[in-house]
């Protein structure tokens, strides 16, 4: 790695609070305080909100259930004008991603009601400037990390684009992660955010802004997660297999909000815009022919990772990457979802954005794309006729 990337900068604003049970200090944390609870229905339905929060203690409490899986920006500031009219002092988000990001977007709108999210977006300066609610971070899934990053993904489905509100201000005043309430996630849901964590490994290793600090927890993320996720989404009881995600989630999430993400993202956002995929999905069938294709320029950082993880080279460690993503019966639970080579190289011109693509350790053209694609696709084909 250049020298230069030996210095570094730590942000530290996070105040985290991690273990089994964790989640019993939420009401003390909040008190009387007039807080509002960004959640899913499905949270209510599963009985998660009454057990974080009795029935006598909500009383100052404002509940928004309607949170959806990549919830549209256009929903975003329609929820945030039905909500306004509160002086919240707290925001707290339970659940994955999506609430998170959503949380931490209503941050900023709730607290200046006369911006629009797409003016906030576009001029940093301006988001800079406003103070946002305290939020307070409570996953319920393995994989985003948004708990401790300084962006919210924000799907823009009118312009076809996925876009990032970024900015200091936003990252959760107070993160509690509690491995407990991610036993009742579904399997889909557990492999589809456990890969997003994984990728986020991966894509904050493989960065031309990765440092010493990002790439030693990303490497701790990936030895937890590689060795946790298939136990994690095969026996959904076993709160072992899901502390060890949830700790690698949070270590590749600070990662990651160091590094930004790369290709492996970049390459994804048109096949959730497009073709509904989900997420974590969507980054994690690229890693392998990501992970081959970087490493023809590897300046040693790869190599090293191989080992760590303990493999024998970077090849080693592109087959087992492989050979997981077989296990983990991917492409069945991709279902129906046409992934033809054909059909993804019609996105191609979507999938390179500089935003994402300039951070990968390697330069990218477009007959490289095609490469990265047909490798993704004959792998998909291959796994599908094994099972």
């Amino acid at each position: 790695m250049s020298s230069s990337k030996t210095d570094w900068q730590a942000l530290a604003q996070t105040d985290v609070v991690f273990g089994v049970g964790a989640s019993q200090k939420l009401p003390r944390l909040v008190g009387d305080e007039p807080t509002l609870l960004v959640t899913t229905s499905g949270a209510v339905e599963r009985g998660t909100v009454d057990q974080l929060f009795k029935s006598s203690s909500r009383g100052n409490i404002t509940l928004f259930d309607q949170i959806e899986s990549h919830y549209s920006l256009a929903d975003i500031e329609n929820s945030a004008r039905e909500l306004a009219g509160i002086n919240y002092k707290f925001i707290v988000a339970l659940g994955g991603g999506s609430v998170i990001d959503a949380a931490k977007c209503f941050s900023v709108l709730l607290a200046s009601t006369e911006e629009s999210l797409r003016d906030l977006i576009k001029d940093g300066e301006k988001l800079d400037s406003i103070s946002p609610i305290s939020v307070i971070a409570v996953p319920t899934t393995a994989g985003s990390g948004s708990e401790v990053t300084t962006f919210a993904t924000v799907w823009d489905y009118d312009q076809q684009r996925k876009l990032s509100l970024a900015s200091e201000s936003i990252i959760p005043t107070a993160a509690i992660v509690d491995p407990t309430l991610t036993l009742s996630l579904p399997l889909r849901e557990t492999l589809s955010s456990g890969l997003d964590a994984i990728s986020h490994a991966f894509e904050s290793i493989w960065n031309v802004n990765a440092t010493l600090a990002t790439i030693a927890l990303a490497t701790e993320s990936l030895k937890l997660s590689l060795s946790s996720i298939k136990d994690a989404g095969t026996a959904p009881e076993g709160l072992g297999s899901r502390t060890r995600m949830s700790t690698a989630s949070l270590y590749a999430g600070i990662a990651i909000s160091h590094t930004r993400t790369a290709l492996a993202h970049s390459v994804s956002y048109p096949l959730t815009i497009h073709i509904g995929l989900d997420h974590g999905f969507a980054c994690s069938i690229m890693l392998p022919a990501i992970l081959k294709f970087n490493a023809a320029i590897d300046d040693g950082r790869l190599a090293k990772l191989a080992r760590d993880l303990g493999q024998r080279d970077i090849e080693s460690l592109w087959r087992h990457l492989d050979e997981l993503l077989g296990m983990l019966e991917l492409p069945q639970l991709l279902g129906d979802i046409d992934l033809t080579f054909d059909r993804l190289s019609k996105l191609s011109a979507e999938m390179v954005t500089p935003q994402r693509s300039d951070n990968n350790l390697r330069d990218i053209n477009f007959d490289d794309l095609d490469q990265i694609l047909f490798d993704t696709t004959r792998m998909l084909g291959r796994h599908r006729s094994q099972s």
